[in-house]
């Protein structure tokens, strides 16, 4: 799970905006100007996935160090916590104003600690799921010249130290066309001990086909 701040695209996590001057108004919130979040991405932790399959070209260029990496497969079925936190990607170009959303979970917050501190209660618990969910939407977002990426992204409201990794038991492992023998090797070694299948992909320069294939290396 990395830090989507460490993603290639500068503008992800930019697909929603508040004004934070109508929050302002909030008296608990007058001396930071109404900023209740400046940026929320420190609390998220996310990898990216594709629907996309081991066909396709610009992944492999894009994402595989111009096909000298890999490529990992996962059977969702089979992976419950990982498909539980998985959401595909929403592809807009139109950013989503949430300032009335964030003004009314605010304004509740603020009434609920004003509560608390006149019964004496100094510990203030927000039970409302919708933070959860409705923060897990807004980093599911991403400018539509991204859509050819056909991307799911298993997202965690966490942080690094709680949870570095989500379990994931691939199903297979294809090793890129142009990967090293060293690294190559490494990978088929992987896949002996995890009783993963390997494959190898590679260019048929005499196949009407324009595609990659595959074959299998263990």
């Amino acid at each position: 799970m990395a830090d989507i701040k460490s993603f290639n695209d500068p503008f992800d996590s930019k697909g929603f905006f508040y004004k934070s001057e109508v929050l302002a108004d909030i008296d608990r919130l007058q001396h930071v100007r109404g900023k209740m979040i400046d940026d929320a991405t420190s609390y998220i932790r996310a990898t990216s996935l594709s629907a996309n399959g081991v066909q396709s070209m610009p992944m492999w260029a894009h994402y595989s160090n111009n096909h000298a990496g890999y490529c990992v497969s996962y059977n969702m079925n089979e992976n419950m916590t990982l498909s539980g936190n998985a959401f595909p990607v929403q592809y807009t170009n139109e950013r989503l104003d949430i300032t009335s959303f964030m003004y009314q979970q605010a304004k509740q917050l603020c009434q609920n600690i004003d509560n608390n501190l006149e019964n004496g209660v100094a510990e203030h618990v927000i039970d409302d799921l919708r933070i959860v969910f409705f923060h897990l939407l807004l980093y599911n977002l991403k400018h539509e010249s991204w859509s050819y990426e056909n991307e799911f992204r298993c997202t965690t409201a966490t942080n690094a130290e709680s949870m570095p990794y989500i379990k994931a038991i691939p199903k297979e492992i294809y090793i890129g066309m142009n990967c090293s023998d060293k690294n190559a090797h490494q990978l088929v070694e992987i896949g002996k001990t995890l009783n993963v299948p390997v494959y190898k992909m590679f260019f048929d320069d005499y196949a009407p086909q324009y595609q990659l294939k595959s074959k299998k290396m263990n």
